[in-house]
């Protein structure tokens, strides 16, 4: 789903010392202790990468900035959660970054036994998603409009593009209204599992009820593509099961993202498209 990754710069700060009151006993908290940064970070380096110009980059200097006052301006019982908050903040903060990866290192952890060190590390990159939406109870497009709202609303979701709407035939369970139906491009730095889950807060919210299998619905927002990753769990398939066979996914989603390609087949949803109109729709 592109190329960016050929043409990103690497920077890593290494060794950055502060003082922070993070852990879980109550002592951490009150006394403080030192807390150790490592920061790799890439930046997509620009249509000039021999430019010299650090408007063209993200300032280390910046960076640092950011992770002292993560360190010291709050308390966090885990170094886990502490790297974690750390890249999501550098991505939040600094719209080029593409990915970043932070190690916490604790030198003074409370045990008992000798240790070189005690760290964790956490990484996040922003990735390209297509996920279509649909629906065919109550007022749906006040609905998709305050789903679409609140998914804009997220700062881990960005760069959102979305698509016309179409109207279709109900898929599987016939006996039911016709489906508006459409999709959206983004970029999230959420996992699979954190999208799926924040996605079905949104159809909870919106009176999302999982009754009849392809029953009618409020809304129903379904994770498509995620970057090139597959997943087959229970709970979870990425790409979307079937979705080469739905003309309400591959229509909307030939309009504003022809160009994707299908990580299993490796055709273009395009040419998936095209495939689709030559046997026929079932909707």
């Amino acid at each position: 789903m592109g190329n960016l990754k050929d043409h990103l710069d690497t920077i890593e700060i290494k060794g950055l010392r502060f003082n922070g009151r993070h852990g879980v006993h109550r002592e951490e908290k009150e006394k403080g202790a030192p807390f150790i940064y490592d920061v790799v970070y890439t930046v997509d380096e620009g249509a000039d990468p021999l430019s010299d110009d650090i408007r063209n980059t993200v300032s280390y200097s910046d960076v640092v900035r950011l992770i002292k006052d993560i360190n010291c301006s709050a308390s966090y019982d885990l170094i886990e959660t502490l790297a974690d908050v750390s890249c999501r903040r550098i991505l939040e903060a600094f719209p080029k970054v593409y990915s970043v990866s932070v190690r916490v290192s604790k030198p003074e952890a409370p045990v008992t036994e000798e240790f070189s060190d005690i760290a964790a590390i956490k990484k996040r990159n922003w990735e390209k998603i297509a996920v279509s939406f649909g629906g065919n109870q109550g007022d749906t497009k006040k609905i998709f409009s305050d789903a679409l709202d609140a998914i804009k609303g997220n700062k881990a979701i960005r760069n959102i593009k979305i698509s016309d709407l179409i109207k279709t035939k109900a898929y599987g369970y016939k006996d039911q209204p016709d489906f508006l139906n459409g999709c959206f491009l983004a970029e999230t730095y959420l996992s699979p599992r954190e999208l799926l889950r924040f996605l079905n807060e949104i159809e909870a919210e919106n009176g999302r009820e999982r009754t009849i299998r392809w029953g009618p619905r409020t809304l129903d927002l379904d994770i498509i593509l995620y970057g090139d990753i597959c997943i087959n769990e229970e709970d979870l398939v990425i790409p979307h099961i079937d979705f080469r066979n739905r003309r309400f996914v591959l229509e909307p989603l030939s309009d504003i993202g022809g160009y994707l390609k299908d990580p299993v087949t490796g055709k273009t949803i395009d040419l998936l498209y095209k495939e689709l109109k030559k046997k026929g729709f079932r909707e």
